[in-house]
């Protein structure tokens, strides 16, 4: 009986320890590999562009548990309004 308990809070003890850590995004603006150029604007139509901005991301996660990132949107904002 002894035996089972103690494996039930070892086994608690471990899964928790695994669950330690969290998911960091970090970007970062770099230049295109095409252009070598931070940023290109294209003229889509009349009064009409289109803003290419490279950004290099990477999702670190430190825990010992797999994590899946379903969805990942970027928005733009100039001046605190969204573009």
């Amino acid at each position: 009986m002894t035996g089972t308990v103690m494996f039930v809070i070892q086994s608690t003890m471990k899964y928790l320890f695994k669950r330690r850590g969290n998911l960091y995004i970090y970007f970062k603006h770099v230049p295109s590999i095409i252009t070598s150029k931070p940023m290109c604007k294209l003229k889509e139509a009349e009064n009409l562009y289109r803003i290419q901005v490279p950004l290099w991301i990477e999702i670190h996660n430190t825990k010992e548990i797999k994590q899946i990132v379903r969805d990942f949107n970027i928005e733009g904002y100039y001046k605190n309004k969204k573009v």
